[in-house]
C-alpha cells in the first residue's frame, strides 16, 4: 500500500497470464488471529498481518512459520489491519485505538485511545506518514451502532511515542442541532497522503440516523448538509487543519459513505484524487 493508496503491486511478476499457474506454497493456521478483513502486509521475507481479534503475527514468508505473534487486544469488526515503519508495525488496539508493536520481536511499545465514548469505535488499517501515523474513529463498535452524540475523528499520533499531534472532526458543530438523536462521520479505509502537498485526502462516512426515526423521518433531526459526511476532506498533514472538501450527498440518509480516495496522475500530469464510495459517485 503506498501513500497514492494505489494498491498496485507494479513490481510483482504474477500477471494475467500466469495467475493460473499459482500454486499453494504454504498454508499458516491462526487460531487466534481470528477474522482477516485486509491483505498481509509483505516486508522482505516477513508477512505482517492482524486478525479481528487485534493479534498481531509476522510470518517467515518462504515456510509461513510464525515469526512471532502479538497478544489479542480485543475483538475487531473491521477494516482493520497493519502499516510498518521505523521499526515498528502498527495496527488496532482492539477497537478503541492504536498500538505500535517492536518489527523485530513484537514487544509492545505504545497503545493510544482515540475514541471519546464506549459506543464508538475504531476500524480502519493506520497510514505512516512523515513520523504521524494517522486513523481515525467511527460512531460503531461492539458497544453501540450510532448512540446519539457519537462521531468520527481523525487523529494523528507521533509514531515514536503514540502522543496525539493533532485530530479533525468530521462533523461540523453541534451534531445539526440535534446531538440527542444524531451521530455520523469518521473513516474506515485508509487516506491519501500528499507528502508534496502536506495534504491529507480523506474519505468521510456517512450521517444517522438513517433513514430516520419515527419522531425524525427522513433525516429531519438534521437539517442541511450534514457536513463534513459522505466528503473527501483536506487535511493539513502537520496540523489537521482544513484545506478543502468537495461532499459528494448532502444530507444523506441511505448510508451512502463515501469512504475511498486515490491519488493519480492524468495524461497531461495534472495531479487528481479520486473517491469513491456506496453512492455509487465516482468523483
Amino acid at each position: 500500500q503506498d501513500h497514492d493508496n494505489t494498491r498496485t503491486a507494479a513490481a510483482s511478476s504474477i500477471t494475467a497470464a500466469n495467475v493460473a499457474d499459482l500454486e499453494e506454497a504454504w498454508r499458516a493456521e491462526l487460531p487466534e488471529a481470528g477474522a482477516l478483513s485486509t491483505v498481509p502486509l509483505v516486508l522482505g521475507d516477513t508477512v505482517y498481518v492482524q486478525g479481528g481479534s487485534g493479534q498481531v503475527v509476522a510470518l517467515d514468508r518462504a515456510t509461513g512459520e510464525p515469526r512471532w505473534a502479538g497478544d489479542p487486544t480485543g475483538l475487531n469488526i473491521g477494516p482493520f489491519g497493519v502499516a510498518v515503519g521505523d521499526g515498528r508495525v502498527y495496527g488496532m488496539d482492539g477497537s478503541t485505538g492504536v498500538l505500535a508493536l517492536d518489527l523485530a520481536d513484537g514487544a509492545p511499545l505504545w497503545a493510544t485511545d482515540i475514541t471519546a465514548t464506549d459506543t464508538t469505535g475504531v476500524d480502519i488499517q493506520p497510514v505512516i506518514a512523515d513520523g504521524l501515523v494517522i486513523a481515525s474513529s467511527v460512531p460503531i463498535s461492539l458497544g453501540g451502532i450510532y448512540a446519539a452524540g457519537d462521531r468520527g475523528v481523525i487523529s494523528a499520533l507521533d509514531a515514536a511515542t503514540g502522543e496525539v499531534r493533532w485530530s479533525f472532526d468530521t462533523v461540523d458543530g453541534d451534531l445539526w442541532g440535534h446531538p440527542e438523536v444524531n451521530s455520523g462521520g469518521g473513516a474506515w479505509y485508509p487516506p491519501v497522503v500528499d507528502l508534496e502537498r502536506r495534504l491529507v485526502y480523506v474519505g468521510v462516512a456517512n450521517p444517522a440516523p438513517f433513514p430516520g426515526t419515527a419522531e425524525w423521518p427522513n433525516g429531519t433531526s438534521r437539517p442541511g448538509d450534514n457536513l463534513y459526511t459522505d466528503s473527501i476532506v483536506a487535511l493539513a498533514l502537520d496540523t489537521g487543519e482544513l484545506t478543502w472538501f468537495h461532499q459528494v450527498t448532502p444530507h444523506d440518509i441511505f448510508d451512502r459513505d463515501q469512504v475511498h480516495t486515490l491519488m493519480a496522475t492524468l495524461e497531461d500530469g495534472t495531479d487528481v484524487v479520486v473517491s469513491a464510495g456506496k453512492s455509487g459517485v465516482l468523483v
